[in-house]
């Protein structure tokens, strides 16, 4: 389908066009195409506003006990469920944060044992170095 500026614009290129059979063919082939659409298009039915509310419009339902009963048994199965979730999720958050906290105490164990290695390595040098200055006297 061409709308009405494409229309103008193939109308415009062809006028431009020296060659007149050749004009006149591709002037045959765009009225073939406008007829073409022209055929295709539609015919756009009148809208009934009483058709639009018929669709439109919910039938009332009755809401009987049973249905609301079946509704809160659904949302406290829900709550459950989301509760397990919940106490699931705590779990495993202490057991990873016991861990980091294990993993903390292994780093200051450790440390503490570098340090404690270091400073008795220092003292028996210097012990060493006292004994080395005696036996020279």
């Amino acid at each position: 389908m061409l709308n009405k500026d494409q229309t103008n614009t193939l109308i415009s290129i062809i006028d431009k066009l020296d060659d007149p059979p050749l004009k006149d063919e591709f002037l045959s082939q765009l009225n073939n195409l406008i007829t073409k659409s022209e055929e295709v298009r539609e015919q756009i039915e009148p809208i009934n506003m009483e058709d639009i509310y018929k669709r439109l419009k919910v039938p009332n339902q009755n809401i009987i006990i049973k249905d609301l009963q079946e509704e809160i048994k659904n949302l406290k199965q829900e709550i459950q469920l989301l509760k397990e979730n919940d106490i699931s999720l705590e779990y495993r958050l202490l057991e990873l944060e016991g861990k980091d906290i294990i993993r903390n105490q292994s780093k200051v164990e450790l440390e503490t044992k570098t340090s404690n290695y270091e400073a008795e390595t220092s003292n028996n040098n210097y012990i060493n170095l006292l004994s080395l200055i005696t036996t020279h006297k």
